[in-house]
Parts: structure tokens; sequence; C-alpha cells
């Protein structure tokens, strides 16, 4: 089940302009399975997020053999974000460190046959490469932006797993931005990391949109993607809500959708041009603030 809270929308009308902090609530969306008898409902699996920041060690070796880093005598502990050019990149003698290291770190994996294990990085300076119990499991170029990595074909549930992190900040005319660049390139993990778990069926994706509002009603507009909907079950079923702060059902909306169609669907509230179930007085639903939920 995911809460979200929409953004504010502006409303201008008859050439006055009238700023309505808008929030249309809570919009709940249940994913389940159904089958013509129920027989293999699907789990309900909530989402976590994790930071793992803590309890790291640090190799300031730029080789790219794994099994020569795990033999390695010099490994330091830390903990995220790091980076290896915090004196370096500072000091009186010019230039600074551009090369590999490598990052270690052990994760305990709950044994939850139905779930995803992503790690999500908000930043690694600049190329990244992630193994997990000694196979890679993925990489991504460029450090100013986050990123994320799919484990869960290479942990080992119910068990330790050894989670290791190549990053290289090497110069390299490939990547931008421009290495001739006037500022510092900082090597290492140098934001926050994350590991997000989440059900096996999921919300990937979301769009809402709220193409009609006024003080008296408003319309809402959902579109979602699914991700990993691989159980075997006859149809998807959809149920999109909407609360209000009390947590009272405004108004909902709900569908079958047959497997090999269930990867991107779209919902109006309310479903048709006749329907009389609007969202009642979304004025009185103003606040200040907003958040959204994952």
């Amino acid at each position: 089940m995911i809460g979200v809270n929409i953004t504010n929308t502006t409303l201008r009308r008859n050439k006055k302009t009238l700023l309505l902090k808008l929030t249309v609530l809570v919009v709940m969306l249940c994913l389940t399975s159904w089958s013509g008898i129920l027989k293999n409902e699907y789990p309900k699996e909530t989402r976590k997020k994790i930071n793992i920041n803590a309890g790291w060690q640090y190799l300031e070796n730029n080789t790219d053999q794994i099994s020569e880093a795990k033999q390695s005598l010099l490994w330091k502990n830390i903990d995220l974000p790091h980076t290896w050019n915090q004196w370096d990149a500072v000091d009186q003698i010019p230039g600074y460190r551009r090369d590999a290291s490598w990052y270690r770190k052990t994760l305990n994996i709950e044994s939850k046959n139905k779930s995803r294990y992503i790690l999500y990085f908000e930043g690694s300076n600049i190329t990244s490469e992630v193994f997990v119990n000694g196979k890679k499991a993925g990489s991504h170029v460029g450090g100013y932006v986050g990123f994320q990595i799919d484990i869960t074909d290479f942990v080992m549930k119910g068990k330790t797993n050894t989670l290791m992190i190549r990053v290289d900040n090497s110069y390299n005319p490939e990547i931008i931005p421009s290495q001739k660049a006037d500022f510092i390139i900082y090597g290492g993990i140098t934001r926050d990391l994350w590991l997000n778990i989440i059900p096996d069926v999921h919300v990937s994706d979301m769009f809402i949109s709220t193409p009609v509002v006024s003080s008296e009603m408003a319309k809402v507009k959902v579109r979602v993607k699914l991700s990993d909907f691989k159980i075997n079950s006859k149809d998807c079923k959809l149920i999109i809500s909407i609360y209000d702060p009390q947590k009272n059902k405004l108004i909902s909306s709900s569908d079958y959708y047959p497997v090999s169609t269930a990867e991107s669907l779209e919902f109006d509230l309310p479903k048709n041009s006749q329907s009389q179930a609007m969202v009642p007085g979304p004025t009185q639903f103003i606040q200040n603030e907003c958040n959204t939920i994952f």
C-alpha cells in the first residue's frame, strides 16, 4: 500500500489569482493479485528504506581484480558518505588523487521470498561497480545524480552477504562533466546509500494530475506502472482511493486487468464524465506543506 500526497496546485480564475495550496490528500494504491477463487492471493508486503551508511571498510587500492582486493590487509573502517580527496584536494601540494578505491560491507538479508532488494546511491563519483558475494550486480557512470542497482538475484536470503563497491574518479575524457574543469572531482561514495526492500510485485512509477480543480470539486487522473508481475494469477486488480486528512474515504475506483496488459495502467477519478463521484470541497483540505511517501 502506497500513500502519496499530491503537490500544491495553483488555481487562477476570473482574472483573479487564487493561490490554492491544495493537497489532493492521500491516494492509496492497493496492488493485489486475483484468481477466480483467490487460492493464490499475493502476500501483502510493505516497503522499507534502510540507511546503510555505517560500518563500512575502505581500501585505497586501484586494482580491478576483486580477488586481490579481498585479500588485502589494508582495509580501514569508515562510514559513508566518504571521499579519498578530503585533504589532498585542499592542501598546498598541486593536484589530487584521481584513481580507484574499494568499499566493503556485510549485509544480513531477510529470508522473504517475495521481496526485491535495491541499492539506491544518492551519489558515487565517478564510475561505480557493485559486487555482491563476489559477482558483479551492476554499474553506473556519473557522480552527480542518484542511481539504483537491483541486487535481488545476487543475495543469499537469510544469510550474511558481502557487498563490495569499486569507485573510480580517474581522468576519462569520455565522461562528463569535463575532466579539465576548474573544480574538484571528489572520488568516493560521496552521498548517502540506502537499501530499499520492496514487494516483488510493486508500483514502480506513478504520475498524478488534477485536470479539473475548483472550490467545489476536483478530478484526479492517475497513471501507474507495475513491475515484476510474474505471479500465477489470471488478473491484476488495481484499487485507487482518495482519503481526507482524517482517513475518511472520499472516492475509490478499481478494475481487473489481464496480466499481459498490467505493466502500465491509467485511472480517471471519476471513471467517466457521467459519474457524480467527484472529490468534494477541495478547499477544506488546504495545507501548507505536502510530502511524497514511497
